[in-house]
């Protein structure tokens, strides 16, 4: 029995370890790839010989063609520069061949991800959870930003195939494809680092404001002197935030709460000042504040801000949550006995439920659930003891950073 038991306690340690292992793979995993993108000189090179490949592919298009081969015969390359406008992209037939070349870049790219993954030791889909969670987390802390999964993106193969094809055509048989992809991955990196930044400026706004309504966010917007990119977006831009503007118009018009939320205005105040300069940015912040401080507010709006001041100063890197039950302690520091009582647990026990329909993995309350819940704590007290308490616990929690 004793040697059973001692068998049994070595094969637990073994799996324990075997666990352990495993965890600690998946947790680095995501930077493997990361190196593995970037530094790769077989992946690099697969990509450079696929490119070089198809660079000179050939449509024979004697009707529509506008180039010649090297024997002369007339039709299009497939990947030399597009036309201004689509229709003659369309007469030039290309749009369906490239996409099929673009489908063999994707699987060689998979394969080769997939490949890498395996050396590893770890199953492709528990590497597809991990990215998972990645992408929440980059949401949430705003330090890593992975993006060499857009390299299978169209828009992005399409960019290589053709700057490769231009550089080549213009003597440089220096610059290798895979070059131009990394730079392109990491611009993209660098320009998703700026977005989540700004968003993280917009999002505070939008919530002091206690925005819904788009319509108003468009009148502020559009206001002649609400501050202008000193560079302009271009055309398609343009088109594509109009056709936004009014998809998003039409959805709430058609709402039953007549209602746009916060983090779809959030993302369409993000992406219309992607042309903004730093300084255009922070001079457009500055005058969406001034709006906000100039509005006319009642009572209850009056309350709602109060609670907005005290929301931003416990959620300080500003994600939009805060965990539920750490925040409920720290209301407690306040000695009132409503705050120890029968009544601020059945207000309590009410949240909690409310919360953990829509958020079963983690007690996180975000800052309208956090409204409701500090206006129905505080519901029977008058706005001017509604204001002391609410500013103290803003006041002790700025002390207690402090």
């Amino acid at each position: 029995e004793n040697g059973n038991l001692e068998w049994v306690l070595q094969f637990a340690a073994m799996a324990a370890l075997r666990r352990y292992n495993t965890i600690q793979r998946m947790n680095t995993i995501m930077d493997q790839v990361d190196i593995w993108f970037f530094s790769n000189d077989e992946f690099a090179k697969k990509i450079n010989e696929f490119v070089e490949r198809h660079l000179n592919d050939f449509i024979v298009d004697q009707e529509n063609g506008v180039e010649r081969d090297d024997t002369g015969v007339v039709g299009n390359y497939l990947f030399s520069a597009d036309d201004d406008d689509d229709e003659g992209e369309n007469r030039r037939r290309r749009a369906h061949r490239r996409k099929d070349v673009h489908n063999a870049f994707t699987e060689l790219f998979e394969v080769s991800l997939e490949e890498f993954i395996r050396s590893k030791r770890i199953a492709f889909d528990q590497f597809q959870q991990v990215f998972q969670i990645s992408q929440d987390e980059e949401v949430r802390d705003g330090e890593k930003f992975y993006r060499w999964v857009d390299a299978a993106e169209y828009e992005v193969f399409l960019k290589v195939m053709q700057q490769t094809f231009a550089n080549r055509r213009s003597g440089d048989s220096s610059t290798q494809p895979c070059k131009i992809l990394r730079e392109i991955i990491s611009k993209r990196m660098e320009d998703a680092r700026l977005a989540l930044r700004r968003r993280k400026n917009i999002r505070p706004l939008l919530d002091e404001w206690d925005l819904y309504d788009f319509n108003q966010l468009l009148r502020v917007l559009q206001d002649p002197s609400c501050p202008k990119p000193t560079v302009d977006g271009g055309q398609e831009e343009k088109k594509y935030l109009a056709r936004w503007r009014v998809n998003l118009v039409q959805q709430q018009r058609e709402s039953t709460e007549g209602k746009t939320s916060r983090e779809v205005m959030t993302e369409y105040i993000g992406r219309s000042t992607e042309q903004y300069s730093d300084q255009d940015f922070t001079e457009l912040l500055a005058f969406i504040k001034s709006h906000i401080e100039k509005l006319p507010l009642n009572e209850a709006q009056k309350r709602r801000r109060l609670v907005w001041q005290l929301f931003s100063v416990l959620d300080q890197r500003y994600t939009g949550l805060l965990l539920f039950e750490p925040t409920l302690k720290f209301l407690q520091r306040n000695p009132d006995e409503r705050f120890h009582g029968k009544e601020f647990k059945k207000v309590q026990s009410k949240w909690a439920a409310l919360i953990k329909k829509s958020n079963t993995e983690k007690l996180e309350i975000d800052i309208e659930q956090f409204q409701g819940f500090i206006g129905e704590l505080l519901a029977d007290l008058p706005f001017p003891e509604f204001e002391r308490t609410v500013s103290g616990w803003t006041a002790l929690k700025v002390d207690l950073d402090t």
